[in-house]
């Protein structure tokens, strides 16, 4: 399983419905979902659109990982 992170704030009803400014179109997070799709990446990977990329530091941290509430507050807050 891999983790993706395809635009920034795309321009989607989701986005729009909860106040946010979309700062990126649909095309622009579109090669990021598609490349999965057509390549095999491996497993156990975070993409940033088609780049292999770290994940939040938060994401490493056994503590954080061991405590949901944590990992919700931490997600939360990019609002």
């Amino acid at each position: 399983m891999n983790v993706l992170h395809p635009a920034t704030r795309m321009y989607t009803a989701m986005v729009r419905e909860g106040g946010f400014t979309p700062r990126h179109t649909v095309a622009d997070g579109a090669p990021g979902l598609i490349a999965p799709a057509t390549r095999d990446p491996g497993t156990g990977r975070y993409f940033d659109g088609t780049r292999a990329a770290r994940a939040d530091e938060a994401a490493y941290d056994p503590e954080v990982r061991s405590r949901p509430e944590l990992v919700r507050s931490i997600t939360c807050e990019a609002k």
